[in-house]
């Protein structure tokens, strides 16, 4: 994705609400959107790294992580709706990459911060290895 259409889809994430999310770390493997005080809105994984129903996956394994019941299967396109903390999260792949949000735009949870970690300790270790075992290949 350019920069110009990174930039079009960070103004988008906030389009009709108060709080607008900027990129502030930018890695390989994720992007993280915060406000203007820091607070981490919606992060992003790379697609190079997971897709939709692997993080549906990797998130139903965590605890305090709810799947909304009316999906049929985890590996379904579209959105997938989930509870943590008693919050409501949204997983989604609006671009290319797989997007984790609070499901009412704009909003930032305290919680959010915490997922993402609990994502990076379960997922993080395993996509360095896939990584550098490709660039290692003979």
């Amino acid at each position: 994705m350019s920069s110009e259409s990174r930039q079009n889809a960070t103004e988008d994430l906030a389009q009709g609400a108060q709080v607008r999310f900027r990129l502030s770390v930018r890695t390989s493997m994720r992007s993280e959107f915060r406000d203007e005080s820091g607070a981490l809105g919606l992060f992003e994984l790379s697609h190079q790294f997971t897709s939709l129903g692997a993080l549906c996956t990797a998130l139903a394994r965590l605890p305090g992580v709810q799947f909304d019941d009316s999906r049929s299967s985890l590996w379904s396109s579209g959105p997938a709706r989930f509870t943590f903390k008693g919050r409501f999260y949204a997983v989604s792949t609006p671009y290319q990459d797989v997007r984790v949000a609070p499901v009412e735009s704009g909003t930032v949870y305290p919680e959010t911060e915490e997922l993402l970690r609990l994502l990076g300790d379960e997922l993080f270790p395993k996509w360095q290895s896939r990584a550098r075992a490709r660039f290692f290949r003979l």
